[in-house]
């Protein structure tokens, strides 16, 4: 789940969930949003305090976690995943960013270095 909170004193409009990897050379992944009842719409209006959530499926076919690990670097995905951020951004100020959880990070080396495994062996 990602979940953004208007901390400001104004209200925001909350207009894109994404995702921002790498060191040198930043990759930008736009999350698309599905039309679902436990996910607030996209744009959003948060006033002071208010907050919106986005649940993305995990587990669910096309897989999220085996699609979005083939982005990984395939020698280095542990390095890779450390620098995984999620980002969001509002009509106003700049866009914002925080650090993927552990827990998710893990899932991505691990599905990454799956893949490799049956690269290598095709």
């Amino acid at each position: 789940m990602i979940k953004a909170i208007n901390a400001g004193q104004q209200p925001i409009t909350l207009t894109h969930i994404g995702w921002r990897m790498g060191i040198f050379r930043k990759k930008l992944f736009v999350q698309i949003i599905g039309a679902d009842l436990l996910s607030s719409p996209l744009p959003v209006q948060l006033a002071p305090g208010q907050q919106a959530q986005y649940f993305v499926p995990l587990d669910q076919d096309p897989n999220w976690i085996e699609r979005f690990a083939k982005n990984l670097n395939s020698r280095f995905p542990a390095v890779s995943a450390a620098t995984l951020e999620v980002s969001a951004s509002a009509t106003i100020g700049p866009m914002i960013y925080r650090k993927a959880e552990r827990g998710l990070t893990t899932m991505l080396v691990e599905a990454r270095k799956k893949l490799s495994v049956k690269l290598s062996d095709a």
